[in-house]
């Protein structure tokens, strides 16, 4: 179809079918197969904190020798140059980057990405980060999901207010040729080779993933203790945030939003409309971050959720539908099964 379409969710565009109106995913978007322009996302790595560019390159070039010869483009995320008057050295360095390269077909990206995945894999370069609550989140030098048509690329340079400081971004751009992918995707033995680095790092990381959930669990229930709430509802409230494949916030639990400060989830129910607007940290990172990456939002239903960008997103429930019992009704629930029943009729 040709003309200007506006993106907007599946079931905005189902209710303005005289709309011109397009969802953001793979039905819709789609790379070509001919020369295309791939993004690699680099978003910092324990191995190679404060890295400056030029020695990132050399990195790159060791792990994924295909490069070397390859037209690139690298720069630092729109965010790298943001830094306070105080940390002036931190100037000097990026933690972000986005790397551009030319490949001879689009349709070949997915299989770039995953030759870049096994590179690193093998070289002891992927790990999985062990998160406060537990999870264990596969990571390398790269954001694989930046390899599907549909995502956003952001470049444009971020508005800083007063006592922030950006440094003028630089470029570095290295001639070359154009990547032939006709031979890059992994063979089903590499495939294979990878999944086992990827599992028998996951199964020697359980004992510390075990001890961070038991101690995020622990420090929960002391909160919700001193909230004057009983010792077995704490239980309860800790095991619906940490033990459930859908993760469902008690009202007691402690928010903190941009605009508002702290208040809990109780607060943004009553109010929600005041809040749609405002964003949050992430709900199990309320203590120890001042990243605002999540925002609330009310459904046609009544239900409120929460979505953070935290660790490649996360969905929380506030609220189930329009119900003065949305607790009691959680706690009914045997296994997750039920529970999309409720949310769902």
């Amino acid at each position: 179809k040709k003309g200007r379409y506006n993106i907007a969710s599946n079931k905005y565009k189902e209710s303005h079918p005289n709309e011109k109106l397009v969802t953001r995913d793979k039905n819709n978007f789609s790379f070509n197969s001919g020369k295309s322009l791939m993004l690699i996302d680099f978003d910092g790595h324990p191995k190679l904190s404060n890295c400056s560019i030029s020695g990132f390159r050399k990195i790159m070039i060791e792990l994924f020798p295909f490069l070397n010869n390859v037209e690139m483009l690298i720069a630092p995320s729109s965010s790298a140059g943001v830094y306070l008057p105080d940390s002036e050295a931190s100037a000097h360095k990026t933690s972000g980057m986005h790397i551009y390269i030319l490949v001879d077909n689009g349709l070949n990206i997915g299989n770039v990405g995953e030759r870049l995945k096994y590179n690193q894999w093998i070289e002891n370069i992927g790990y999985h980060k062990i998160s406060k609550d537990g999870k264990q989140l596969e990571r390398h030098l790269f954001d694989d999901m930046v390899y599907s048509a549909e995502r956003l690329i952001f470049e444009a340079l971020p508005v800083v207010q007063d006592g922030i400081k950006l440094k003028d971004r630089e470029f570095y751009y290295y001639a070359g040729d154009v990547l032939d992918t006709s031979k890059i995707a992994l063979s089903a033995n590499e495939r294979q080779r990878m999944n086992d680095f990827i599992s028998a790092d996951k199964q020697g990381r359980i004992p510390e993933s075990q001890a961070a959930r038991e101690k995020y669990k622990q420090h929960l229930i002391n909160d919700f203790v001193s909230k004057n709430v009983s010792k077995q509802k704490a239980v309860e409230y800790a095991n619906q945030i940490l033990d459930k494949e859908i993760q469902i916030l008690p009202p007691i639990l402690r928010l903190k939003s941009n605009k508002h400060g702290y208040l809990s989830v109780e607060d943004v129910i009553n109010d929600i409309d005041k809040y749609t607007n405002d964003t949050f940290i992430d709900p199990l990172q309320t203590r120890d971050s001042n990243e605002f990456r999540a925002k609330v939002f009310k459904n046609y239903d009544g239900s409120v959720i929460m979505y953070s960008m935290r660790h490649g997103g996360t969905n929380y429930i506030l609220k189930i539908k329009d119900s003065d019992n949305v607790i009691e009704n959680i706690n009914k629930c045997d296994d997750v099964n039920n529970l999309l029943t409720i949310i769902d009729n």
